[in-house]
């Protein structure tokens, strides 16, 4: 017996139930083709031009990562990750930057983005970018010995 998926075949059951991935801001100048690599991951990918848009994805899909465009004027990158985290907790947030943002590449990870690229993407960046979000998702948390305050004894 089956699995009944009405109309849909399983694999596009599958794409549509296993996440999403975000283009925030303008992509427009992009020339990559960002849906064929969701869907070597099985994920669908959309477009948001703000964070409202963002927001009403994240009500009907799951929200596996945000390539953000810190190009945007009104989306200052630092108040950007915030906003996002709160938008889509779970997400993993990439920021991709213009070569004149490329001083702000340890800042932008150090302020809790899962990656950062350089605009125009690259095709085999951004397929390793998913790659990486992907296998975050996939890989368990290690927890180890909790960590206890230890007296040291003066000698």
């Amino acid at each position: 017996m089956g699995l009944d998926f009405g109309h849909q075949s399983a694999k596009e059951f599958a794409m549509t139930n296993r996440g999403c991935v975000v283009l925030l801001g303008d992509f427009s100048n992009e020339r990559l083709d960002v849906d064929s690599i969701g869907r070597d991951f099985c994920w669908t990918v959309a477009q948001a031009s703000d964070l409202s848009g963002l927001k009403e994805i994240g009500r009907t899909r799951t929200v596996v990562a945000v390539l953000l465009q810190a190009g945007e004027p009104d989306l200052a990158w630092q108040g950007a990750l915030r906003a996002i985290r709160a938008a889509a907790p779970r997400a993993r947030i990439i920021i991709c930057h213009k070569v004149d943002q490329a001083h702000a590449r340890t800042e932008m990870v150090n302020a809790g983005a899962f990656g950062v690229l350089l605009s125009p993407l690259a095709h085999s960046e951004v397929r390793q970018s998913l790659g990486f979000v992907w296998a975050s998702k996939i890989t368990p948390l290690k927890h180890g010995p909790p960590v206890t305050a230890q007296r040291v004894s003066a000698a």
